[in-house]
């Protein structure tokens, strides 16, 4: 989390229940969800629907419906994700399957899917709702394609771009648009799309970066070609033979060619960047968008948002 979020933000974000109530019928659910999900965690979701809130002047507390539900989504989504990647391991602690069964996993995930409809149908507007069930519909396509992808060596960009606006940024869209309607919304959820690009390119870089928190080369390991990757592949054809010996086998030790990964690493970061930088415009023409001048406390919403994208770009883990 950026350290450069507005205080009260901040406090939102630390004074919001993301963990959910001990269930009648069948409390070990609540407890396993609460365990392995929904305590800590880095709550990037849940913050840009308070950073927004901030900058179109609404309060938080208008929006803490729209916070958790971004969570909990998101929560459910890598419930689902463990269970089809066979991962044992989130964030250094066992997964919900791991602990569980894959069986126990999935239903875990459909009941948060489940409280997000009942708690938003008491305080959101349809839309919101309706919105918020096609984002789910997408990581669903998002999962399939990228199910797809699995094994494939010559995967094209516009492939890895429409599983990545899927999976990614369809959620982080929501975030960003949820909160207000009409033109605002649209403007808003497309600075979300740009968003969730470049957050997507940023982790495939930290996807081959020693001391990012994440095993080198793991998506190859796993069957798939990420951008950097296919980036490599793209500078040089000769890398095809180096990523086809690591695909989809987890004990593959490759030795890239150091100088090539690096060039690759660069150029997928700059593609990060520069959608990152459309987002950027993309808050300036919301904010000209406003019904009326913005606050002092708008603008210092949307000057720490903006750092945050440019933190983002830059981030190594």
């Amino acid at each position: 989390m950026n350290p450069e979020l507005p205080p009260d933000l901040r406090q939102s974000i630390l004074a919001t229940e993301f963990r959910i109530d001990s269930l009648t019928n069948v409390p070990e659910i609540s407890s396993r969800l609460n365990e392995c999900l929904l305590d800590g965690g880095k709550r990037f979701r849940p913050a840009l629907v308070y950073w927004i809130a901030g900058i179109l002047g609404r309060p938080a507390l208008e929006v803490t419906h729209l916070a958790r539900a971004a969570e909990w989504v998101h929560a459910a989504s890598l419930a689902h994700d463990d269970v089809i990647d066979e991962a044992n391991l989130r964030r250094e602690r066992p997964t919900l399957n791991a602990v569980t069964g894959n069986r126990r996993a999935v239903l875990a995930g459909d009941l948060l899917l489940a409280r997000v409809m009942v708690e938003l149908a008491e305080r959101a507007p349809l839309e919101v709702i309706r919105a918020l069930a096609q984002t789910i519909e997408s990581l669903v396509e998002g999962e399939w394609l990228q199910m797809e992808a699995i094994g494939v060596l010559d995967i094209d960009a516009h492939r890895l771009e429409k599983a990545c606006l899927l999976k990614t940024g369809s959620l982080i869209r929501w975030c960003c648009s949820s909160s207000t309607t009409g033109e605002l919304s649209l403007v808003l959820a497309k600075m979300g799309e740009e968003i969730g690009m470049g957050f997507q390119l940023v982790d495939d870089v930290l996807d081959f970066s020693p001391g990012s928190g994440k095993a080198v080369g793991g998506d190859l390991r796993e069957g798939l070609v990420n951008w950097v990757a296919h980036e490599m592949m793209q500078i040089d054809p000769a890398a095809r033979v180096q990523i086809q010996a690591a695909l989809g086998k987890p004990e593959a030790k490759a030795n890239w060619d150091a100088a090539l990964l690096e060039r690759a690493k660069l150029r997928v970061r700059s593609r990060a960047q520069n959608h990152l930088n459309r987002a950027t415009r993309l808050l300036d023409r919301a904010m000209l968008l406003l019904p009326a001048p913005p606050a002092e406390h708008q603008l210092t919403y949307a000057n720490s948002f903006k750092s945050t994208l440019i933190a983002l770009g830059e981030r190594t883990q």
